[in-house]
């Protein structure tokens, strides 16, 4: 009987959580008042490739009121298409989501809540599988991880990204599996084999592949990859498939720069130095000089963004000139010979854009619902939370990243510590993609920073998961 109450116990340990997330999400993505993000004119990049437009702006006639307004879920699948010649693995979700879509829908109709649920099943996959790392703990340990990732993935800062083409929404779903999947690997009595290396190699792989912004991710992905090939009761397939996949992610990011065009660069290299460095360097037109940009020529345009009706970018040779002058390298250089704007850029967007974790100035419902004033089923408790943390102490998410390079650091010099803390190098992994996000957000870029650091949101995010996790889960497996 004790053995047949544990089992009971240990299903709705694990079943519990999953059926709760399905619902919240659910009602949240397909419910009455549904919720998405709007368009900020970038979803094209993903969805015309495929022939898929707004239905209420056909190819041809862009939706300029509704985009940064509205959540426009209806989509129309048209002959015509148009490739921007941005390589995303974002693709592949929206792929499916119109196979989907020529199933369950009528006839050439599309609708961005299938990515939504899609996204959604990745984020499920990764729940199961951060629940079935815990199976072996005490009860306590799993109703305590399983209600804090509870708390995290069903709120509204997650749940909105989901029925939206962003590329990011990808790196987001990607990322959250790749953590669950640590989980096993580490704790799990079947973590050593051979099918977690590939599920993990194949997470990574979408998550480089959904934007070159991304690749700083590479480092501590690869990291982890290499701690794993050196891990002691590995198996031999699983050896090489930790080995191989540094390779393979490396490779992804190698093809991301190559294939990506150079007129993507355009619009943040602009940017990042007439609506960011300028604005914020004491003396602007020393800024500019340094990028070897006349102030007669250049100084126009400090405090303007590229996308401004203003800017001559239909001018032949000036988005080349941009690119030119503005290089990562430019930019690098600028930032170690300029100290105290580097200080003011990071500063101000740790203030202004780090702490937009739900993303504010972006609609998040349909226009229809907006105008009967219907109210939203959104969960914001955990992003509020950590929105009051900003702004009572902005330094917060600090503490929780030097505390996982304690970790990691103690992990790495101490054979007690890697035993007693079996989860050492997660929080170090996640706050380096963490802090990767923020980075790449702020120097290279300056328009929608805060749309842009989804990935240092949930990045953050899992470090606060795996601190905690690494606390309570100590030494080998316990069941009561």
């Amino acid at each position: 009987m004790e053995v047949s109450g544990r089992r009971v116990r240990d299903r709705l340990v694990f079943w519990v959580p999953v059926a709760f997330f399905a619902a919240v999400v659910s009602y949240q993505l397909l419910g009455p008042v549904p919720i998405g993000m709007s368009d900020n004119g970038d979803f094209s990049r993903v969805t015309a490739p495929l022939g898929l437009w707004p239905t209420a702006a056909p190819p041809g006639s862009p939706d300029s009121r509704t985009q940064f307004h509205f959540f426009l879920p209806a989509y129309t699948i048209h002959q015509e298409s148009w490739d921007s010649g941005v390589p995303s693995t974002e693709i592949w979700i929206a792929w499916a989501a119109k196979g989907i879509s020529r199933v369950l829908l009528p006839k050439d109709h599309f609708d961005l809540r299938v990515m939504g649920v899609l996204h959604a099943l990745i984020m499920l996959m990764a729940l199961i599988c951060l629940l079935r790392s815990l199976r072996e703990r005490n009860p306590w340990i799993r109703l305590s991880a399983a209600a804090l990732v509870l708390w995290m993935w069903t709120d509204v800062m997650y749940v909105q990204q989901f029925s939206t083409a962003y590329t990011d929404a990808g790196a987001v779903v990607a990322l959250c599996l790749i953590f669950s999947v640590t989980l096993i690997v580490l704790l799990a009595p079947g973590g050593r084999r051979v099918w977690w290396a590939p599920v993990y190699a194949l997470a990574g792989l979408f998550l480089l592949g959904t934007k070159l912004q991304h690749a700083p991710a590479l480092v501590p992905l690869a990291a982890f990859c290499i701690l794993m090939a050196f891990r002691r009761g590995v198996s031999r397939p699983a050896r090489m498939v930790w080995s191989v996949t540094p390779f393979l992610l490396a490779g992804t990011a190698f093809f991301m720069a190559r294939e990506t065009p150079e007129q993507y660069r355009t619009a943040p290299a602009f940017s990042v130095v007439f609506f960011k460095i300028a604005v914020l360097a004491r003396d602007p037109g020393r800024a500019l000089a340094d990028f070897r940009m006349p102030q007669e020529e250049y100084g126009k345009y400090i405090g303007h963004y590229y996308y401004e009706h203003t800017i001559p970018y239909d001018k032949p040779g000036f988005n080349e000139k941009i690119r030119s002058l503005v290089t990562p390298g430019s930019l690098a250089s600028f930032y170690a010979h300029n100290p105290r704007t580097l200080w003011r850029v990071v500063r101000a967007d740790w203030l202004v854009s780090a702490s937009d974790v739900n993303l504010g100035n972006y609609g998040i419902l349909r226009e229809t619902d907006v105008r009967d004033r219907k109210a939203s089923p959104e969960f914001n408790l955990w992003s509020g939370f950590r929105r009051r943390l900003f702004m009572g102490a902005p330094p917060y998410p600090l503490v929780f990243f030097a505390a996982a390079f304690l970790l990691g650091a103690g992990g790495v010099f101490s054979r007690k510590w890697r035993a007693g803390f079996p989860l050492w190098p997660v929080p170090a992994m996640m706050t380096l993609v963490a802090l990767s996000g923020f980075l790449t957000s702020s120097l290279m870029d300056a328009a929608e920073t805060a749309r842009h650091m989804v990935l240092f949101q949930a990045g953050t995010d899992l470090t606060i998961l795996s601190l905690f996790l690494a606390l309570v889960v100590r030494n080998a497996p316990t069941r009561a």
